[in-house]
């Protein structure tokens, strides 16, 4: 039994593939004053400008991470565990993927990710095509790459139009490959190591237990330094982890930060290079969890990128731990079930018929790879204005917040409102 299967890695990285077979307060400064929310260096910027449409999808995006994160945390293993996620490394995936699908199969994967009767034909594509590129370009002080690959067994003949639309949308060339041989698996992991620069060397460690007859992967490389003038002083304190304290090392930012908080969490944005991209932490308050904050955001917001990015300027001493999350699969199938995608797994029922010749794909799997180090250069993982000015009083008192409790994290890009990665500290 072959079918399709989708790996995602992330780490400054994230790897994706998807394999197909077949049967045959007072320092509170609001905006509008004379304030520089901690100015970033100068440097070139190429702004991610989306139409109104394509503004709804990023919102939907967003929408789906949130939700299919909060869905990875009833998994007790996970709820229980440090760990990050790619929604945008997914939904790449996704979007390939409904672009071979058709009639039943292809509208539960738009209903999953939010597009249902929302976008016309092609622009779905249109919208992952600049956002690849768009977050390439929008800082040349980070780096982001983002490459897509396609192989098909010997038999497997594919469609010239999905064959089209994945060159033209997805930058992806479709090559063959005999997933028999023993070289396959040493070709896909060498892909693998090549684009996400030996951070993921490995995508599979051992051989598959169903060969796959397509595997399509995405691969996103992300490392960013914290802006010049914002370098943090490293010192030892004690987080809370739910196996007990533990001495680490934190880092100490300081100076004039987006925060915001609920009953639920307290939560800051720091930004990296010329602050296009951020990072969110946020640390539920005692007696809550990263989950209650995550079902938090969701009931407060549709877009969460519009509720940091309009929250509110503090004087902030800001501290929180350097943490490294190691690679490790993480199992997306029961999750999109529950979420509504069911018919793409099942034989028989699923119809990627657009894809290519072989009667009866259907996605056996899907898997999600991923690591993150976050630390006092900056973070390797995978922020328009890059600054908003309003008035401030230099004599205010800084606020004081420590991260020393799990909690949650998110990289962002401000501009497109795009979600890199999410994930928790525990």
């Amino acid at each position: 039994m072959r079918g399709i299967f989708y790996y995602h890695s992330m780490a400054g990285i994230i790897l994706s593939a998807m394999c197909l077979s077949s049967c045959s307060d007072n320092s509170a400064i609001e905006k509008g004053d004379d304030a520089v929310e901690n100015k970033p260096e100068t440097v070139e910027q190429k702004p991610i400008v989306l139409s109104d449409s394509e503004r709804a999808v990023s919102t939907a995006v967003n929408t789906f991470g949130l939700e299919s994160f909060a869905e990875l945390l009833k998994d007790d293993n996970l709820r229980n565990s440090s760990f990050v996620y790619s929604p945008l490394s997914l939904s790449l995936n996704l979007a390939l993927c409904q672009t071979g699908a058709r009639g039943e199969t292809a509208r539960q994967i738009q209903s999953t990710l939010g597009f249902e009767n929302m976008v016309a034909g092609g622009e779905l594509e249109s919208y992952y095509r600049k956002i690849s590129k768009g977050l390439a370009a929008v800082d040349t002080t980070v780096t982001f790459n983002s490459a897509n690959a396609v192989w098909g067994d010997i038999p497997v003949v594919f469609n010239n139009v999905f064959a089209e639309k994945a060159d033209a949308f997805f930058g992806t060339s479709l090559e063959t490959l005999d997933m028999h041989s023993d070289g396959a698996i040493d070709v896909i992991n060498r892909w693998c190591g090549e684009k996400t620069d030996g951070m993921i060397p490995q995508l599979f460690s051992r051989p598959w237990d169903d060969t796959p007859l397509v595997l399509i992967a995405n691969a996103l490389c992300f490392n960013a330094k914290w802006p010049k003038g914002l370098t943090p002083s490293v010192k030892d304190g004690i987080f809370h982890s739910l196996a007990g304290d533990v001495s680490l090392p934190f880092l100490k930012f300081e100076g004039f930060f987006l925060c915001f908080e609920t009953d639920s969490f307290q939560a800051i944005s720091i930004p990296y290079g010329n602050g296009y991209y951020k990072i969110l932490l946020a640390m539920p308050r005692e007696g809550k969890t990263v989950q209650d904050v995550v079902l938090n955001i969701g009931d407060s917001v549709s877009d969460i990128i519009s509720l940091v990015e309009d929250s509110i300027i503090y004087n902030v001493d800001c501290s929180f731990p350097e943490f490294k999350i190691d690679a490790a699969d993480i199992h997306l199938r029961n999750m999109l079930e529950k979420v509504g995608m069911v018919n793409p797994f099942y034989q028989g029922i699923a119809d990627f018929g657009a894809m290519a010749n072989c009667d009866d794909l259907f996605i056996t799997d899907i898997l999600q790879k991923a690591c993150i180090d976050v630390n006092k250069e900056g973070t390797s993982a995978a922020a328009a204005t890059a600054s908003d000015v309003g008035s401030f009083n230099p004599e205010q008192e800084p606020r004081e917040l420590t991260i020393d409790r799990p909690f949650f994290f998110m990289v962002y890009e401000i501009g497109s409102g795009t979600i890199l990665f999410e994930g928790q500290k525990i």
